[in-house]
């Protein structure tokens, strides 16, 4: 009981992160200070190796930088757990374009991780509330990220090959107006 107890609280609190980052507070934000600043607050096992590699022509972006924490916060966890006790998992950024926008400029922003991976029929429920494929998630993880994108007027993409990993691809506008 206690577990299922503190599962609905976590999905509970969840919820309500879900409610305050449909709020922008935009800044300039240092991709590079954030990345660095969020790596230093992760302990992963000595033989997984968490780097980031920031482009200087895709380093400064306007945007919430809560919003920035909370979605590389997800996805770092996630690929954390992917690669297990020995892996690599990889932050980098470069200058991009949107996809039905050529002329708007924009950073992309990868994750990628040599974990597990995603099977394909799970891959397309990942962005669903409550879906989860962990014993100690609640499902609302990658639901944040959906949301931090699409309050950022972003695109994501999910490119995931079994046993060999999992790249989390961010489009971003530059200016966000």
């Amino acid at each position: 009981i206690t577990h299922e107890v503190n599962r609905i609280q976590a999905i509970t609190n969840n919820y309500s992160k879900i409610a305050q980052i449909s709020r922008l507070r935009i800044n300039i934000v240092d991709l590079k200070e954030l990345c660095t600043e969020l790596i230093s607050q992760f302990h992963p096992p000595e033989a997984v190796e968490l780097v980031d590699k920031i482009s200087p022509n895709a380093r400064y972006i306007t945007a919430d930088a809560d919003q920035l924490r909370v979605m590389f916060k997800e996805l770092i966890e996630n690929s954390l757990d992917a690669v297990g006790p020995k892996g690599e998992i990889v932050i980098n950024t470069f200058p991009a374009a949107f996809t039905n926008n050529k002329k708007k400029e924009a950073i992309c922003i990868n994750i990628s991780d040599t974990g597990v991976g995603i099977l394909p029929g799970v891959k397309d429920k990942i962005f669903e509330p409550s879906f989860t494929t962990k014993t100690h998630g609640t499902g609302l993880g990658l639901v944040f990220v959906k949301q931090v994108v699409e309050n950022h007027q972003g695109e994501i993409l999910v490119d995931s090959e079994i046993n060999k990993g999992t790249r989390v691809q961010i489009i971003l506008p530059k200016e966000l107006k």
